[in-house]
């Protein structure tokens, strides 16, 4: 464990300057979810973190486009 003080500045910074962000990112995974949602997708877990859960499929339903807002 010679590594461990590169490791606690890591999560350090990435405390310090990305807790500001989480709401945005929940936010922007339940936007996710109702999106998947719209297009059939199987959702497997509820959405409590920044993280989506779904069952992927061999065939997406619809032809998919990004755009922004």
């Amino acid at each position: 464990m010679r590594q461990t003080g590169f490791l606690a500045a890591s999560a350090a910074y990435a405390l310090t300057n990305n807790f500001s962000k989480l709401a945005t990112v929940h936010d922007l995974t339940r936007k996710l979810e109702r999106g998947l949602l719209e297009l059939g997708v199987e959702i497997t877990g509820s959405v409590e973190t920044c993280m989506v859960r779904f069952r992927p499929t061999q065939q997406p339903a619809v032809s998919l486009t990004y755009q922004t807002t």
